[in-house]
């Protein structure tokens, strides 16, 4: 796979998977609007259920969403493990115990129901602008999951206090005019790729466990991810020779629903949650307002990010 060829690679991030203001969001509070949400936008199940052999999480449903799986992270020269928690309405374990405003607030801001700070391996800086509306219905759906008994092992690292949350007034707009027919589309995209964290979390260089992006670089990519044996690099999602210069998109909207490399077929960079029960899963309307958003970002030369067929990373020339 040439080192020129861009590839599409988002984060777990969370996982996969944050939000945007209430003026954007969805009118429709319920559970249903929820489960669209965790599951196709967000990928919420990446990093919130144990994962396969194949790093893949589980699709058993008694597994979804139960937490554990394991992240090492980097802390100045130590290294550190965390842990995903479980999201099922498990009392003990689980959410089952927890307030909805409790959960709210574990989502919006990091901390927990022990006014304990999470790790900003949980995107909480992005999903913080997550709309009022679309926050309550993910709430409605993790009510309804059942519980699964599931015990997380404890952090071996705490923060004292959480990342702050990202400026929604520094997530770019598209570079369209308001008088172009796409605007409104493309606005809507950014709702749900940067405000809501879909893709600038994962596709953004990271910069402080304080400010965990580095925004002046929204979406250009970079941000690692080990993987066990290997390490991969998430690409470059702005229209520039090093990112997705000339792909239109059709093009992204495609590589999304079918977790796979623009004109070679093979599957994405791990661990982009794209294709079928992720990111694939997007309403058609939502597919094409994140391709119309990201294909009219300004361009930002930064790579070009991806890995080998193996998952070996390449770009890591000091483009950081």
């Amino acid at each position: 796979m040439s080192p020129t060829r861009p590839v599409l690679v988002l984060a777990l991030a969370l996982l996969l998977g944050g939000c945007g203001d209430s003026s954007n969001s969805h009118p429709s509070v319920n559970a249903t609007r929820g489960q669209y949400l965790v599951e196709a936008v967000l990928a919420c199940g990446d990093c919130h259920t144990t994962p396969q052999a194949n790093g893949l999480p589980s699709f058993n449903p008694s597994d979804f969403l139960a937490g554990g799986r394991e992240f090492d992270a980097q802390v100045g020269a130590a290294s550190f493990k965390f842990y995903s928690r479980n999201l099922t309405s498990d009392k003990e374990n689980g959410l089952g115990s927890w307030t909805d405003d409790q959960i709210k607030r574990a989502i919006t801001t990091g901390v927990d129901d022990q006014n304990g700070a999470l790790f900003p391996i949980m995107p909480y800086w992005a999903f913080g602008n997550i709309g009022a509306d679309d926050l309550s219905a993910i709430v409605k759906y993790l009510r309804t999951l059942p519980p699964n008994a599931n015990a997380v092992p404890d952090n071996t690292f705490n923060l004292t206090s959480p990342a702050k949350i990202i400026d929604a007034s520094s997530v770019p707009h598209t570079s369209l005019p308001a008088s172009d027919p796409l605007f409104a589309s493309a606005e809507r995209g950014r709702y749900i790729a940067g405000l809501m964290g879909a893709c600038i979390s994962c596709h953004t260089p990271t910069k402080t466990l304080d400010e965990p992006v580095d925004l002046t670089r929204a979406f250009a990519g970079g941000q690692l991810f080990p993987l066990g044996p290997v390490t991969t690099v998430s690409a470059n999602l702005t229209p520039d020779a090093t990112g997705l210069l000339g792909w239109s998109a059709g093009e992204v909207i495609a590589t999304i629903q079918k977790n796979q490399e623009r004109g070679v077929g093979r599957p994405l960079c791990p661990p982009m949650p794209a294709g079928p029960n992720r990111d694939g899963d997007m309403t058609p309307g939502d597919l094409v307002d994140v391709a119309n958003y990201i294909t009219t970002l300004l361009p930002i030369a930064h790579g070009p990010f991806g890995c080998t067929d193996a998952g070996v990373p390449y770009g890591l020339d000091g483009a950081f």
